[in-house]
């Protein structure tokens, strides 16, 4: 919709601009004020902007002042509707207490900026009312304490309601802002977006309530008010009580009316707010006006207290406060009742109940012309009104709804007399008829807009489907735009709609049509999605993009399986037309995971294939620089000039890795052919420590045997040189580090040189010494270690009879007999030991003592021993026993 500054410039060419036929008003101007800015002056219209529209003071040829309204929202049919029959219904009914209106449908050219050729929009002609609202009334009687003036008011107040009863019709929103005083002193009802009038109600066009109004004026329970000619009951008594309350004293005004900062009024509340309505039991303003004990505003006040705490739909304006206009005449002409029936809307002259069931019951044919009711003749008016009632009952019997329906009103003047006059069946009639009218004048303004949907939505199956006023075509044309419209609705119903448009395009009332931007703009998505997906079940990506339409992607049409299936269609073409394997490799992976969506040529399939594999190489040899240290295995397997390709530039340093990673491995697989067969010589001839040490390869058991075959070479030094305690302590040593990775040849010459080394490797100063002992008597032997470290054991034998056989060598420590076995201490140089006697069974002869030094063969998985040769004549001794017995 235009905004203030749109609506400004058409009002400013309202000669060219407005398409109204009335001369009077198209040949007119807006007012203008001019305002003064850094630029000079300027000069704009003079309105009022509000948040659903503008109101233009406007001057006609004549010099009459008008107010034009232009919508800022948009205006629905149903709004549409409403202003188009409050105008005419004011004009017939209530001109004394409203403004004349007349709604103007696509009447003001506005140009708006982004939007060709520019649009028209509704107006609402108004006349322009210069003057106070009640609000402003109220604040300057209320300062110059002019207590019959809001007495006045009072009572204008009452007349204004019964006008509005009289002819039951509702504001909707009456508050202080919306009601004027006119020139002459009379009140004006203005702002007219929430009325209610009888064409609106259920026996009508049965609308709906448009909106609440405002809280300060409104029942706690507004948001479930109805639609209807009570709805202002509550605001009503609301008002009335404000204006007895200042009448009685207007000091009030200046606590509870409300102004801003710089003192200007606002345009709120009448004394209450909504807090007093909602809990009145603490309301500071509900106990200062009972404190006033007035009876009149004491009775409003109670009536405003219950109506607060009753359901919103049982709120009623009590008709009793009408006593206070009894006796003057309303401004219709007619003498005010001094009550009116609660519930229902008055009828105009308030006749007898009897009277009226009187009407209501007989056939318009016999009725009397005139008779007594409680005293009284029927009126003058009444006996006119049966004579049209048998005119109407002539007119029912030609089923042209158009025809009851305007005979209808006016017989019942706009339906507040009929049911007085007329048989409950042809009152039903004329309501059908009225329904039917209005259902159909529905249909055909949107018929006249040719838009498929309003034409569908505004049809009234149930009025109009046996009204004989719609004509065939109309019948055609609302088929079209039913079958349109419900595909239209359905989101799942694309073949539908695409088929009702064609329907429409192929028929003889193609014309009779327009479409909406909104529905054009779904009918060509439509069009695209069913080519996109057509050409998508093909498989050929090229295809797909030919007539792929940005404005599937735009407008989210899109599944997200068809967005994918576009992604790699753009992903393959673009993949395929650069030629770059990168590019092709990513492509590649991509329609790996969706391959059933395009079936690809032979050739370029076998492009993306080559590209993913030279991706897939240069990725492991990458991979393979970069691992740290460096697996010689892993790098060359992954350097694969064939698919390397001949663009793969290497640094110096990255062709010497691959050179060194071949030398690596030819010296690996030697090392390893070395440990398999058990070769020193071919393991340290092999192995270089500089390569070993820039790549990754031998694990830790083949570290551990490669230094065992270095530790070797020196073993095998020492066994050359017949060092074979250096021999031995550098086996144990190397034993210590790397376990048992000793060749089994070497195994064998170590086995030879303990033996030999430890024969040599006698003990020595053997000597014994007898002592008792807590009874016992035991025998202590004492020696010389041998000076070389790797003598650690020795083993004492005896024999009462000679002396002991030499020791076998490689006999386990189980098998000797009569034997004391002794470990040499760290660093010691005399081992000793004792033997108890007491185990000899004869203690009269000697006892024969061997020393022996010994050594456990390391190789042996028996864990046998060699013994020195005790050739050495200090490593024995013989001893007397009997000098001790």
């Amino acid at each position: 919709m235009p905004d203030r500054l749109a609506y400004d410039e058409a009002m400013l060419f309202a000669a060219t601009r407005l398409k109204i036929a009335d001369p009077d008003l198209k040949q007119g101007k807006v007012a203008t004020v001019t305002t003064t800015t850094a630029l000079g002056s300027v000069e704009r219209p003079w309105g009022i902007e509000g948040g659903f529209a503008v109101v233009y003071k406007f001057i006609t040829r004549s010099g009459k002042a008008r107010a034009l309204r232009c919508f800022r929202v948009p205006i629905n049919q149903d709004m549409r509707y409403r202003y188009e029959r409050i105008g005419p219904f004011f004009a017939a009914n209530v001109p004394d207490i409203t403004v004349e209106a007349q709604y103007y449908a696509d009447s003001i050219v506005v140009k708006e900026q982004g939007i060709q050729p520019p649009r028209a929009y509704p107006v609402i002609d108004m006349q322009w009312v210069d003057g106070l609202t009640l609000l402003e009334a109220v604040d300057a009687y209320c300062q110059r304490h002019d207590t019959v003036a809001l007495q006045r008011l009072s009572e204008r107040w009452l007349q204004l309601l019964i006008r509005m009863w009289e002819c039951g019709m509702a504001h909707g929103d009456l508050a202080g802002v919306n009601v004027m005083l006119g020139s002459a002193g009379q009140l004006l009802l203005v702002d007219y977006d929430g009325v209610y009038i009888p064409e609106f109600g259920p026996t009508g066009a049965n609308l709906g309530r448009v909106l609440l109004g405002q809280p300060d004026y409104q029942h706690p329970m507004m948001k479930e008010r109805g639609f209807n000619a009570r709805m202002d009951d509550f605001s009503a008594l609301v008002i009335y009580t404000a204006l007895l309350a200042l009448t009685l004293q207007p000091t009030l005004w200046e606590t509870y009316g409300k102004r801003d900062a710089s003192g200007r009024l606002l345009d709120t509340n009448l004394l209450f707010t909504r807090l007093d309505f909602k809990d009145p039991a603490q309301s500071g303003l509900f106990s200062t006006l009972a404190r006033l004990d007035d009876p009149h505003l004491s009775a409003a006040l109670s009536a405003l207290r219950h109506a607060c705490q009753q359901p919103i739909d049982q709120v009623h304006f009590p008709m009793q406060f009408m006593e206070h206009a009894a006796g003057q005449v309303a401004v219709s002409g007619r003498p005010l009742p001094v009550s009116l029936p609660v519930g229902s809307a008055a009828a105009p002259g308030y006749r007898s109940v009897a009277a009226s069931s009187v009407l209501r019951t007989s056939s318009i044919a016999s009725r009397p012309v005139s008779w007594s009711v409680t005293g009284r003749s029927i009126r003058a008016s009444e006996r006119g009104q049966t004579a049209q009632a048998i005119a109407f009952e002539q007119v029912c019997q030609t089923e042209d709804d158009e025809a009851i329906a305007a005979a209808y009103e006016e017989l019942s003047n706009f339906g507040h007399v009929d049911a007085q006059v007329l048989p409950e069946a042809l009152v039903q009639r004329g309501r059908l008829a009225q329904q039917r009218r209005s259902a159909l004048a529905r249909f055909r303004m949107a018929l006249a807009s040719k838009r498929p949907l309003q034409i569908a939505g505004a049809y009234d199956a149930p009025l109009l489907n046996e009204c004989q006023n719609v004509t065939e075509q109309e019948h055609a044309l609302l088929a079209l735009a039913r079958a349109f419209a419900q595909a239209y609705n359905q989101s799942s119903a694309d073949y539908e709609l695409i088929a009702a448009y064609e329907n429409i395009a192929h028929s003889p009332y193609a014309r009779a049509f327009t479409f909406s931007e909104q529905e054009q703009t779904r009918l060509h998505h439509l069009q695209q999605q069913t080519i996109f997906r057509t050409i998508l079940a093909e498989g050929n990506p090229w295809n797909l993009l030919v007539v792929y339409d940005p404005v599937l992607e735009e407008a989210g049409l899109l599944s997200m399986e068809e967005q994918q299936a576009l992604n790699l269609a753009r992903t393959l073409t673009q993949a395929l037309e650069q030629d770059e394997d990168d590019v092709l490799a990513e492509a590649y992976q991509h329609w790996q995971q969706h391959s059933d969506l395009f079936m690809l040529p032979a050739a370029e399939r076998r492009r993306l294939e080559l590209a993913h594999k030279r991706l897939t190489a240069r990725q492991r040899f990458q991979q393979a620089l970069t691992t740290r240290p460096p697996d010689a295995q892993q790098l060359l397997a992954a350097y694969d000039p064939r698919l390397l390709g001949p663009d793969l530039q290497l640094t110096t340093e990255q062709r010497t890795l691959l050179r060194e990673a071949q030398a690596y491995l030819r010296m690996q697989q030697t090392v390893f052919e070395g440990i398999d067969r058990d070769q020193d010589v071919r393991i340290r001839h092999a192995y270089q420590r500089t390569l070993e040490q820039r790549f990754r390869g031998f694990s830790a058991e083949d570290h551990r045997r490669i230094e065992g075959a270095f530790a070797a070479r020196d073993i095998e030094q020492a066994l050359a040189d017949k060092d074979y305690g250096q021999a031995l302590l550098k086996a144990r040593t190397l034993l210590e580090i790397t376990g048992p990775y000793i060749s089994k040849l070497n195994q064998f010459k170590l086995q030879k040189a303990a033996m030999r080394f430890i024969r040599e490797q006698d003990l020595l100063n053997l000597e014994l010494e007898i002592r008792q002992q807590h009874g016992l008597l035991r025998l202590y032997v004492s020696w010389d270690w041998p000076a070389h470290s790797l003598v650690e054991q020795a083993v004492i034998v005896w024999s009462p009879e000679h002396w002991p056989a030499r020791l076998p060598n490689h006999r386990p420590r189980e098998a000797l007999k009569s034997a004391c076995w002794i470990k040499r201490a760290a660093g010691q140089s005399r081992g000793q030991c004792d033997i108890t006697l007491d185990q000899l069974s004869d203690l009269s002869g000697r006892i024969y003592i061997q020393g022996y030094s010994a050594l456990q063969d390391p190789w042996d998985q028996q864990g046998r021993w060699f013994f020195a040769d005790g050739n050495e004549p200090t490593s024995q001794r013989a001893v007397v026993l009997s000098a001790f017995s």
